[in-house]
């Protein structure tokens, strides 16, 4: 909060400046010469001179930002507690009534990264939908279809993308909107709009005073202004998360007001809904068009005269005790408001990104409420992780409850259970994959790839990955199976009950509504399971000191191995590596 502040009353710099000429030239003028009344004026003409140009260059950087960026990869600079906030207050709405992919999950699978890689929205109200949309899977062919027509229409129709995202931008990219008062209301002291409004309004007699009584009326006239500047900037300081809100929620009805001005032809955003909430706000966004300066990219001259006024007027914190009462009244249609402004911008962003991509497909998802014909299934055609440069692609069936992926150290297995993760997550929220072909049923998600000790809370290895996975065999759903993956099932102990448990946990799964893809060394495990889980495995070719990995994916259980390879390569000493092959009986082929 302190670095926040700072950045705010850095930008108020100018304003305070001007603020003191303007006072010194009127006082000035009154005790010295009228001369010096040209002070204040100069002083405007000039702030409002610079303030166009920097408007003028500010809006003509950002429309050549947007057309250079659109279907191209980019990485933003984001900050994700701000942008998660609107996740947690939909789920908190909610009471966790509605699916979301976990914390685990979402961090096995990197999400985070992934979805940096995909934000290309303009806005905060953007990327806090698209985090929300791509946290929050659904099972519903007719929402997916509705996204999935929008987003290709706006892929189509670049243009009308383009002046959409010029207007989004103006909300502003890292606004701290909080949502404690769309959820619980705001109280704030009336009695203070009394005091506020009375010093507010004594200027102008003040002033006149000036012409009877030169002298006493340029002391009050001093003291006053004084007063509320240091009040005005106290102010600031003491609320400045509620005005900086209330900035955010003017912008966002500016913005709404330009959106639905835009021909957008055959292109569904809601516009009539998005009229009518403009509507229901009008007398919000009528008192807050006085506060909302300074943080938009395109401030006009009319706003910076403005703010001088509110600085010497106080009308910034009395339009402030004025609006909450508006606020409390429409909370419900603000969060309406921000939730289709923002979809709109991360259908967009969905829409660049995937110019961005070689390739893409749309996927079949199919639900079968009896479990006779799709209980689990999952069948694709050169998928691949969005985050390699250059992705190795595979294809594969799964038609079994389950699948165990063998092979090496380093050959791929953890990075292809990611990927299906991640296809899965794309899929169920905005319906495409990377992939050539993409079909499955529908899938709750969940994971256990990332296990460590926690040392916070005591706990070893074994005992954390143990409660992820009783996690996971809590979330049995007679509906919707639940697609469980996992990495090296209980690795954090011995191998007899490490194998043990991990056939037992695979027919339990396997056994049910689930569909299970796990990755594991053990190839005693793989070879004991091939009755309930297809086997799949990644392999390696040694050529002299170097370690060729191919990462595709092959049928079978895996039936190379590297790691006393690797510590040969490694230089280790012979007497260590040697030792390991004769005591095992692991490799008799020569080194």
């Amino acid at each position: 909060m302190g670095k926040t502040r700072f950045k705010y009353f850095n930008e108020d710099a100018l304003e305070l400046f001007t603020i003191i000429i303007v006072i010194a030239g009127i006082l000035l003028g009154f005790k010295v010469n009228y001369l010096f009344f040209i002070m204040p004026a100069a002083a405007i003409i000039l702030i409002v001179f610079y303030i166009r140009i920097i408007r003028i260059k500010t809006i003509k950087k950002q429309k050549e930002k947007i057309r250079d960026f659109w279907g191209k990869k980019y990485i933003q600079d984001r900050s994700f507690p701000d942008i998660i906030k609107f996740f947690l207050f939909i789920k908190e709405s909610k009471n966790n009534r509605i699916y979301t992919i976990d914390d685990t999950t979402w961090n096995d699978l990197d999400m985070d990264i992934v979805f940096k890689e995909v934000d290309h929205t303009v806005s905060i109200t953007g990327s806090q939908y698209l985090y929300y949309l791509l946290r929050t899977p659904v099972f519903n062919d007719k929402l997916l279809s509705e996204r999935a027509h929008i987003i290709n229409k706006l892929l189509k129709n670049k243009k009308t993308s383009q002046i959409l995202q010029y207007n989004l931008q103006n909300i502003g990219e890292a606004t701290d909107v909080s949502f404690k008062f769309l959820r619980k209301g705001l109280e704030a002291n009336r009695k203070l709009l009394i005091i506020y409004r009375i010093l507010g309004y004594i200027i102008l007699p003040e002033i006149i005073i000036i012409f009877f009584y030169p002298l006493m009326g340029i002391i009050i006239l001093t003291i006053s202004l004084f007063i509320n500047i240091i009040i005005h900037t106290f102010n600031k300081y003491r609320i400045f998360e509620e005005i900086s809100e209330f900035k955010y929620f003017s912008r966002l009805i500016n913005c709404a007001r330009e959106i639905v001005k835009v021909d957008t032809e055959d292109i569904e955003i809601n516009k009539e809904e998005i009229e009518c909430l403009i509507q229901k706000l009008k007398k919000i966004s009528r008192n807050l068009s006085f506060i909302n300066f300074g943080t938009g990219i395109t401030k006009t001259e009319i706003e910076t005269f403005a703010e001088i006024l509110s600085a010497l007027f106080l009308i910034e914190p009395i339009i402030f005790y004025n609006t909450i009462n508006l606020i409390n009244k429409y909370k419900n249609e603000l969060v309406e408001l921000h939730t289709l402004i923002g979809r709109i911008d991360a259908l967009i962003a969905i829409a660049s990104y995937k110019k961005s991509l070689d390739y893409y497909s749309e996927p079949v998802l199919e639900f079968d409420s009896n479990h006779k014909k799709l209980r689990y299934y999952i069948e694709t055609k050169n998928i691949y992780h969005p985050l390699l440069k250059e992705p190795v692609s595979n294809s594969f069936k799964l038609k079994k409850g389950g699948a165990i992926i063998t092979g090496s150290n380093a050959s791929g297995k953890s990075t292809f259970l990611k990927t299906v993760g991640v296809n899965t997550i794309f899929a169920q929220s905005v319906f495409f994959t990377f992939s050539e072909f993409y079909r499955s049923s529908y899938h709750k998600i969940f994971t256990s790839i990332g296990t460590t000790d926690n040392l916070i809370e005591g706990e070893s290895y074994f005992m954390v990955e143990a409660r992820l996975l009783k996690r996971i065999i809590e979330e049995e759903d007679k509906n919707i199976p639940v697609l469980c993956i996992l990495d090296e099932i209980f690795r954090g102990t011995n191998t007899i009950e490490r194998i043990s448990a991990g056939i037992e946990v695979l027919k339990y799964f396997t056994g049910r509504n689930f569909c299970v893809i796990a990755a594991t060394h053990d190839l005693e495990l793989a070879n004991f399971s091939k009755d309930f889980c297809e086997n799949y495995h990644f392999r390696e070719e040694i050529i002299g000191r170097d370690i060729i990995f191919s990462y595709v994916l092959h049928n079978g259980v895996c039936k190379t191995k590297n790691a006393l390879k690797i510590l040969k390569n490694m230089g280790y000493p012979e007497e260590i590596y040697k030792g390991a092959i004769n005591f095992g009986k692991v490799d008799n082929q020569k080194y």
